[in-house]
């Protein structure tokens, strides 16, 4: 799915709804903040479930826990998030990215190695065959 602004600044694509049961690639030509207000899961009434398909999936992490996003230096420490062998465990996977925005570079994430995953964040996920990620 696409949306982008148009000539008339409206948006045109087939987004019709931010939600957070998605991940989303946001460019931008401006260095400025982007602040989204996204209805958060409820996980004693909806159990998030994410459907992926064999290939590419860019997904987002949700913490049925509804803690604090950690920041990129806690990720890369590991000392805050989820390991991804963890997170994506419900998936048949081989290599994650995740977009680090402040140093403007791609990590790259095994079951083994790279940074853990965190809250409020989207990763691109390799998927060897379709499946559901049961965060």
């Amino acid at each position: 799915k696409v949306a982008t602004r148009g000539a008339d600044n409206a948006w045109e694509g087939t987004i019709s709804q931010i939600d957070a049961d998605h991940a989303y690639w946001v460019q931008t030509s401006a260095f400025t903040s982007i602040k989204t207000l996204i209805n958060v899961h409820d996980p004693a009434t909806n159990l998030a479930t994410i459907p992926v398909v064999a290939g590419w999936n860019l997904v987002p992490v949700v913490d049925l826990a509804q803690t604090a996003p950690p920041t990129q230096a806690q990720l890369a420490a590991n000392s805050h998030g989820f390991t991804a062998a963890a997170y994506f465990s419900s998936l048949t996977w081989t290599v994650a990215y995740g977009f680090d925005t402040q140093a403007n570079t791609w990590r790259k994430i095994t079951s083994t190695t790279g940074d853990n995953i965190g809250q409020g964040k989207g990763y691109w996920v390799w998927a060897t065959k379709a499946g559901e990620l049961v965060p």
